[in-house]
Parts: structure tokens; C-alpha cells; sequence
């Protein structure tokens, strides 16, 4: 009989309030039917790539990779999502491997059925529990006396949709023979919890430990495998595995030390109030906008008090500016082993004051926030490199043409009753225009619906005025191939009723952007639950009066596109308009440390690249200064890349493999 040992990990700062009814009054919140991040790719895969013949010990991941799938090399299958906005912010490490009813292309599996259905499967690759390099170097038969453990976090819900009664996750080993053996099922949050306490705390994530002592699982090319089961259809009953371990000589007493210190989320973004926002709007209120304080989220795996060094903030701007650099974040603190620590310190005054000095005029400004750190005695096998990997965070904030409150990805939905509008505060620091509107609608039971319309309106200074724009009849139109944003926002421009496009100048202060579906058919709408706080800014109309929510929902994806010239209605995208074959060859697909350019028109120094990881980081920005182009710092995954024409300033979108 093997033994689980569950060891609960409380989190004691900085919890985080869920629950399946979340929704005020008026509103539906609800799991998404599909995966927007995934789904970009539609039925286009990552390539089966050729795994190693046998992994050795120790085996380790703390889904700290770029993903969307996870690393080949470590994995066989690429059905979980791999993430940094599903779980909290309280995880063992930065990513984790999330598990729902959603296929590795984005979409719900087929047929959409009951509670108790297979769906994510997380197989390993063939690992080596033959034998073992021991600490003299040497290869060593291995065997039960080697006090072999397997050790894991597992989360139920995170802020997603939480497993119940009937669903369960369950862990499977291949024994030598080839048949796989259950080892631990796992069962979903029981309804009589979620009912007795509706709003519920983020649960935490629990750590695991398995000894391995059959002598059926030690061969040469023995795997295990993660499965959920529950309902399909959507992003249901949703589990978050991290940091999966197995090694030799470990004891249940020290299992939970995996010789690691982590940071736990990407950087904080730097905006007080917004995700993004043009910058002349950031510029002219320097010291409001920023804040002042860093957050530093780390866990320490290590068994005693760890002290990191060199640990550095660097802030760099896509201006050539370096507002912060070799700035020391924590360096001499005592950080306590196996719980969540955050540091919070003040920034130093010279980062704003640089930023001060990037023109006003800049219309397309990135500024990208890393953190890094080091500590002594880190796991550092070729295979274990997740102890390395996540002493490196970093988050790129966009100023562009809209105003955000989201990141950008939606765990839910949120959908107003018949009749009820929503509409979102936001705030001018300079008298500006406002040109059109990007909403992130959902697909529904993945696929796009045409029914049902709605009427856009924006208000000035109060809700409790007359709007100064309104548009009815407003059909929802979902992107496919043409998204004219790597976060798949529909653009709508503001239109006259004879369908040209106009403008509204609001001055300095508040302006709301409404929504509201008055037919049968209810269009949801994106929301971000990393961002609950910005409910604040977020209001219902119920019997013809404004009200404010009076819970933390989130923040809905709803984006203001302010100055500048005509927006440019998604709708009117034609399937060849922007066709980047027209004007180049990228290749090859999937590359290793070079990509190609044949250019059919123009000088390669008129284009600029710029290079973003599937969770919206910007990993590379450039002129294209000849044929070839260096990409050998990019991690395997999967990538998006912008092009833009400086001569004629059209965008286009190409999407690439990194294989190494």
C-alpha cells in the first residue's frame, strides 16, 4: 500500500476572496467555453517534438516556461495550459499547470458532457528509475532503500471555476509490464462547503508526498500522469499542479525541501490605476500614475533561513532609457522557509524622474519591470533548471491608444441580465478624444455567435448625464485569423448614424464607457480576475439608477481608444488585407536560434520586430537590419511576433516555434 502524505499550505499574507457566486445582483458571472490564449492558434499545433530516450533523476518542473504547452522535454502531451494568471498569486513558484475541459487547441473537448469526464491529461516523459548518478558520480542501481519520493503542489479552483463533489484529479504510474496503476485520486471542494461559506478564500495549494517503493515501477522508462475528470464543456472544475519532483534519497521529514528560493508572480505592474494607458496621459501625472512601492513575492523551499543576493530591480524602456538598474530589491533579508513572503520597499525617486524626461509625444512606449535574484545551493541538473529559471521575472507594460484595467487574459465571463447595462470609469489627465472601443468577447461553447446585439454609449463626467455618443444595434463580431491585437480585442469605431467615423473630445477628468444588451440574447464579456480591485470602477444600472458593485469581481475587458487617428473597425478586416506574405517569408517553422527574412518589398531596415511571449511579455524589440535574425534567447514555446512598416506604418502578425 503506498501512503500520500498532505501537508496543508496556508497562506498567511495577502488572501484572496472567491467563490462559485461571485456575481452582485443583475450580473452572471460564468467559466469561459474557450481558452483565448490557445485558441489564437486554432487546430495549428506545437510539433511533436522527439523527447530525450530516458529522463535521469532527479526529475523537476515548476512550469516557470514560457508555454502555453508544456516543456517536450519533460512532457508528451501539451493539453494542460501553462500559466501566471489562473492560480493567485500565492503559488510554490512563478507558472503553474492548469487543468480544465479545454484541448490543447483552445477549444472545449467534444461531446460537452456531465460531471465525471476525462479531460486534461499531463503525461510524463520515459524517466530513467533504473538506476541513478549517486553523489560520488558514479551510476548506482536504484531500489526501495534509495528512499525514492515524489513530491507536488495541488490547488483546487485558484480563481477559476472550483471542482466539486463529484470531480476529482487522480495520478496514475506505468508500471514496468506497460499498465498504468492508479496511485492517488484527489476529489473536488464538497458542496456542502461552498454553500456554507459562498465566499470561500482562494484555497491554498497543498503539498504532497509519495513514496516510491513497488518494485514494479523501477525500470528504465517508467512515467506517470496527471488526470482530471469532471465536466467538459468549458474551462469547468479547474486544478493547478506546480512543482512536480522526483529524487532519491529523500525522507518524508525533509520532502517539502526542494533547495529553491522563487519568485512567486511576475513583477507587479507599475500603474497605480491602470494595466495601460497612452502615455501622454501617464506623462502628465508621473507621480500619480506610478506607484511608489515594489512588491517582491518569493517562497523559500529551502529547510532553514535563506538570504538572496544580488537581488536587482531593472526597469528599461523601449526609448534606449534605463530608469532603474542594479537597484537591490532584498538583498540581507531573512527570508523564513515554506511560506508565502512578500517585501515591500519604496522605489527610488530617480525612476520617475527619468521617465519624466521620455517626450510626451511618444505615441508607442513599452516599459519593462525585471527582477532577478541569486542564492547558494540551488538545484542546478540540466533537466532541473526551474530552480534556476524562476530567480528571473518580468513584466512589459504597454502605452499605446486605450486605457486598460485588465492583463489581458480572462479567467471568466461576465455577462449582464436583459436590459442591465455595466459601464466603466476612467479618468483624462489631458483633454483628449476618444475614437472607438475594444470589448474582449468570449466565444461561446467555442464557437462564435452571431445573434443578439448591443448599444454602446459613453458618458461625460457622471452616468447621471445625458451620454454624449450612442450607438444601437451593435453586432458582436469575434475574431478568428484576423485579431488586430495579440489579445484578440474587437475594435469598434465611433460612428455616425450614416456609418462615418467620428470623434467626441472630453476634457480633463472622468468619462464612462456603457454597455448594455437589450435582446434575448446576452453577449458576455471578458473578466480578468488578477485584478479584482478595479470593481471599484465598475457600475450597474438596475431599474434606471447607477449603482456601484459591491463585490470584488474583477476588472472587465473593456478598452477606450483615445487620440490618434481613425480607429479601424475589426469588422471590416478583409482575410488578405494584411497579408504579411505579401511583402516577406519568415522561416523556418519551428526554428532554433535563427529566423530568416526574405523580403518581397522594401529595405529590412524599415521594418520593425517586435517579439512577445504568449502571455503578452515582450520578449524582444528591433530594427530588422539584414536577412537574419538572432533568437537564440528564446526559451522552447511558442511566440508572437509584430511587424511593423515604418514607411507605411501597416502591422502585421506572424507566429513561430522556438525548438531547441
Amino acid at each position: 500500500m503506498r501512503r500520500f502524505y498532505a501537508f496543508g499550505f496556508f497562506v498567511i499574507l495577502h488572501i484572496t476572496a472567491f467563490s462559485q457566486t461571485i456575481a452582485p445582483l443583475g450580473l452572471e458571472i460564468g467559466p469561459l467555453s474557450i481558452n483565448p490564449v490557445l485558441a489564437r492558434f486554432g487546430d495549428q499545433l506545437l510539433q511533436k517534438m522527439s523527447p530525450p530516450d530516458s529522463i535521469d533523476l532527479p526529475f523537476m518542473d515548476d512550469f516557470s516556461n514560457a508555454g502555453p504547452y508544456p516543456d517536450p522535454n519533460l512532457w508528451l502531451d501539451r493539453e494542460v495550459f501553462i500559466n501566471t494568471t489562473m492560480s493567485g498569486d500565492t503559488t510554490p513558484s512563478v507558472g503553474v499547470a492548469t487543468f480544465d475541459a479545454i484541448g490543447p487547441n483552445g477549444k472545449p473537448y467534444q461531446p460537452v458532457g456531465g460531471t465525471g469526464q476525462p479531460a486534461d491529461t499531463l503525461t510524463s516523459n520515459y524517466i530513467n528509475l533504473k538506476n541513478f548518478v549517486n553523489t560520488s558520480g558514479n551510476r548506482q542501481t536504484l531500489s526501495a532503500a534509495d528512499s525514492l519520493y515524489m513530491t507536488f503542489f495541488l490547488q483546487p479552483k485558484g480563481l477559476c471555476y472550483a471542482p466539486r463533489t463529484n470531480d476529482s484529479m487522480q495520478l496514475e504510474f506505468r508500471n514496468a509490464a506497460g499498465d498504468w496503476r492508479v496511485v492517488q485520486s484527489f476529489k473536488g471542494i464538497p458542496d456542502v462547503q461552498l454553500n456554507k461559506n459562498p465566499e470561500d478564500t482562494l484555497p491554498p495549494f497543498v503539498f504532497y508526498a509519495l513514496p516510491i517503493k513497488d518494485a514494479q515501477y523501477f525500470y528504465g522508462k517508467f512515467q506517470f500522469r496527471f488526470r482530471n475528470f469532471g465536466r467538459t464543456g468549458g474551462i469547468y472544475e479547474v486544478w493547478h499542479l506546480d512543482y512536480v519532483k522526483i529524487a532519491p534519497n529523500r525522507r518524508l521529514a525533509t520532502a517539502r525541501n526542494l533547495d529553491d528560493l522563487a519568485f512567486l508572480t511576475p513583477p507587479r505592474n507599475p500603474l497605480n490605476r491602470y494595466t495601460s494607458m497612452p502615455w501622454r496621459h501617464a506623462w502628465q501625472n508621473i507621480t500619480g500614475e506610478f506607484r511608489d512601492s515594489i512588491y517582491t513575492r518569493l517562497r523559500n523551499h529551502f529547510a532553514t533561513i535563506r538570504n538572496p543576493t544580488n537581488t536587482n530591480l531593472k526597469i528599461t524602456t523601449s526609448e534606449g532609457t534605463t530608469p532603474a538598474n542594479n537597484y537591490t530589491l532584498i538583498d540581507g533579508v531573512n527570508v523564513p522557509p515554506n511560506v508565502f513572503f512578500q517585501a515591500i520597499k519604496t522605489q527610488p525617486t530617480v525612476v520617475k524622474t527619468l521617465l519624466n524626461q521620455i517626450p510626451r509625444t511618444v505615441t508607442d512606449l513599452t516599459i519593462t519591470t525585471e527582477q532577478s535574484l541569486e542564492i547558494a545551493g540551488q538545484e542546478s541538473n540540466d533537466l532541473a533548471k526551474a530552480a534556476l529559471r524562476n530567480d528571473n521575472v518580468s513584466r512589459t507594460t504597454v502605452f499605446k491608444n486605450y486605457f486598460a484595467y485588465d492583463d489581458g487574459t480572462a479567467e471568466f465571463q461576465l455577462t449582464a441580465k436583459s436590459g442591465i447595462a455595466i459601464a466603466v470609469k476612467y479618468r483624462l489627465n489631458v483633454t483628449d478624444t476618444i475614437r472607438g472601443v475594444q470589448f474582449f468577447f468570449p466565444f461561446i461553447n467555442g464557437n462564435a455567435t452571431t445573434d443578439g446585439t448591443f448599444t454602446l454609449r459613453i458618458y461625460k463626467d457622471s452616468l447621471r448625464t445625458t451620454p454624449v455618443f450612442e450607438q444601437i444595434n451593435v453586432k458582436p463580431f469575434y475574431l478568428t485569423q484576423k485579431a488586430d491585437t495579440l489579445q484578440g480585442f474587437t475594435t469598434y469605431r465611433l460612428e455616425t448614424r450614416t456609418k462615418k467615423d467620428t470623434f467626441i473630445i472630453l476634457p480633463v477628468g472622468d468619462f464612462f464607457v456603457s454597455f448594455q444588451s437589450p435582446s434575448e440574447v446576452q453577449i458576455p464579456i471578458g473578466l480578468d480576475r488578477n485584478n479584482l480591485d478595479k470593481s471599484q470602477y465598475l457600475f450597474q444600472n438596475i431599474s434606471g439608477s447607477w449603482q456601484a458593485i459591491p463585490k470584488s469581481v474583477g476588472a472587465v475587458m473593456i478598452r477606450p481608444i483615445i487620440g490618434g487617428g481613425v480607429a479601424f473597425n475589426s469588422s471590416a478586416l478583409k482575410i488578405n488585407e494584411l497579408s504579411l506574405s505579401s511583402v516577406m517569408s519568415i522561416y523556418p517553422n519551428p526554428a532554433s536560434d535563427r529566423l530568416f527574412f526574405d523580403l518581397k518589398t522594401g529595405i529590412s531596415e524599415q521594418y520593425e520586430v517586435r517579439i512577445f511571449s504568449l502571455i503578452g511579455r515582450l520578449e524582444k524589440r528591433e530594427i530588422l537590419r539584414g536577412s537574419v535574425l538572432d533568437i537564440s534567447d528564446l526559451s522552447t514555446g511558442i511566440y508572437m511576433m509584430q511587424i511593423k512598416d515604418t514607411a507605411t506604418n501597416q502591422m502585421f502578425n506572424h507566429k513561430f516555434v522556438v525548438q531547441k
